[in-house]
């Protein structure tokens, strides 16, 4: 068992050691505990006494050799094969407790079953007691296991927390001091999350059998929204490739990604109703999905931003969103205004089921012409760092460093 405990505890490290760094950086820690020491879980077995069962079979046995010289000798004779199902990991059969006084009881360990094989040429014998005698022992060394393994979750979550931790925080120092520099931070597979399929997928769309236009439904309008958050995340990641990129190169670059997951149905600057939407989804000549992108620029632009979207949707269009790039600091107070200003729209009829995360926000509103008719409308606020200007490396702002500190403080491989 004291192998077996630290082979789990080296694998949570190893696992959380291999987290790739997009994952790592993007994922709430908590769910990259829980999948980790998921994955590496500690299942004692469970005997299930009371479904015993007996398979009897003829044949010959072994039986001792009483000639004195040694081994075994076969006779006719019955073969008792009792089965004891349980639930659990099967390899913690093999797992001896730490306990001095562990049993090593023999049988065959399956999936789901232990088998105990109970030979004789003596069938007046009672088998019962040897059979429960052999189940008491293994119950006995699985109970043992269990104490063995007490607060071991709680011991593999604290490493994988503290793995996680520290590589967060060394990944973090480590690219402020590459943007110190005034260098272009290079990743490596930076859009590997960002999957197209091999076939492109079409819209199957719903159409209510009451109104007769055709409507997104709530699986694919998760997922252009989810698209769209990912696309972002490679924007928060490379602030300086996009920092000084306008509202209409950023919706091309959602509409490339859209249009890999959706055969080309999404369009930008194209009219609809009373205006140019950024960015439309059309399925069967149908307007199924409107997206606006905004900087965000204070509360009276936001509200603007809202009556702009909903002048551009026609009573056929159910489903939209507005995307806030936010270049300013504070997110969370951007949030917080959001939350506050847009129940005040007068067209406002309440809030839908909260987005995916906290920077996500659903409402329902009413058509301006259509009291009866609404609108959904997903708020996404993305953080879009604002890089400062970089400074440049020359004679004037080139200060003199002491050769042997420099070299006390990183290590170099290979040659310059």
């Amino acid at each position: 068992m004291r192998d077996f405990l630290e082979d789990r505890r080296h694998a949570v490290r190893s696992r959380a050691k291999s987290i790739s760094q997009d994952i790592l950086l993007l994922t709430p820690e908590e769910d990259l505990i829980s999948s980790v020491v998921g994955e590496n879980k500690v299942a004692i077995p469970v005997l299930d006494c009371q479904s015993i069962s007996i398979f009897v079979e003829e044949g010959e046995v072994p039986y001792a050799d009483e000639t004195g010289f040694g081994g075994n000798s076969y006779v006719d004779g019955m073969s008792f094969r009792a089965e004891i199902p349980f639930a659990g990991d099967p390899h913690l059969f093999r797992v001896i407790p730490t306990n001095d006084n562990a049993f090593l009881p023999q049988g065959n360990v399956a999936t789901s079953a232990v088998f105990l094989i109970i030979s004789t040429d003596d069938v007046s014998h009672d088998i019962e007691p040897v059979v429960l005698g052999t189940v008491g022992e293994i119950a006995q060394n699985l109970t043992w296991l269990r104490e063995d393994t007490h607060g071991l979750a709680e011991e593999l979550s604290q490493i994988a927390r503290d793995v996680i931790r520290k590589r967060k925080s060394d990944l973090g120092a480590a690219r402020a001091l590459v943007a110190n520099m005034g260098f272009i931070l290079r990743q490596r597979d930076e859009l590997g999350f960002c999957e197209v399929p091999l076939e492109r997928k079409s819209i199957d769309v719903e159409t209510p059998p009451t109104v007769g236009q055709e409507q997104l439904p709530t699986g694919e309008y998760d997922n252009i929204l989810r698209i769209i958050s990912n696309m972002t995340k490679v924007m928060e990641r490379s602030p300086s490739a996009f920092e000084n990129m306008k509202e209409e190169f950023i919706r091309d670059f959602y509409l490339v990604f859209l249009n890999g997951h959706y055969e080309g149905r999404a369009t930008g600057e194209t009219f609809n109703f009373k205006g140019k939407t950024d960015i439309l989804v059309r399925e069967n000549g149908e307007n199924i999905f409107i997206a606006e992108c905004k900087f965000w620029k204070g509360r009276i632009s936001f509200m603007k931003a809202i009556d702009q979207i909903l002048r551009y949707l026609s009573w056929r269009d159910g489903k939209a969103a507005l995307i806030i790039l936010n270049r300013n600091k504070d997110s969370t107070a951007v949030c917080k205004q959001i939350s506050a200003a847009t129940p005040t729209h007068p067209q406002h009829k309440g809030n839908a089921l909260q987005g995916k995360n906290q920077t996500e926000f659903r409402y329902v509103f009413a058509r301006e012409d259509d009291a009866g008719g609404e609108i959904l409308l997903s708020v996404l606020v993305f953080d879009v760092p604002h890089v400062g200007k970089k400074q440049g490396v020359g004679k004037q702002n080139s200060r003199r460093r002491d050769p042997s500190r420099r070299r006390n403080a990183f290590a170099v491989d290979g040659n310059v």
